[in-house]
């Protein structure tokens, strides 16, 4: 696990759309929802367009709600309009009130980026 973590960490510091998408496959293909869930909050930190695809999927369907969860915040960081879709589902479809909780925060935030009246 130390070694996954250590590349992890590596890929974040590169932050290109390459370290996002080996981030992102690693998050659908690791059997440790602790890692998959600490790959989705890099990606939000990381804030790239290409994680979308696998943030999208773990939403939909990563079997953990932790996973779920910070998936939903990560796309909502993101904060491109291709996340709206995916945010408004699992708002109105996933079965933990946590995530759906999670995308109302996200939706919400991206609403805040996008309010033009704030500044």
């Amino acid at each position: 696990m130390f070694e996954r973590y250590q590349c992890l960490f590596a890929l974040r510091a590169r932050n290109d759309d390459a370290a996002a998408k080996l981030i992102g496959n690693a998050m659908v293909v690791d059997r440790s929802a602790l890692l998959r869930h600490e790959c989705a909050y890099v990606l939000g930190q990381m804030q790239r367009t290409a994680s979308i695809p696998w943030l999208v999927r773990s939403l939909a369907n990563d079997p953990n709600p932790m996973v779920r969860h910070e998936a939903a915040e990560a796309l909502g960081a993101i904060g491109s309009d291709e996340v709206l879709a995916p945010l408004r589902r699992g708002l109105a479809e996933d079965p933990s009130a946590d995530v759906r909780e999670s995308c109302q925060l996200a939706l919400s935030h991206f609403e805040y980026l996008r309010d033009t009246t704030r500044f």
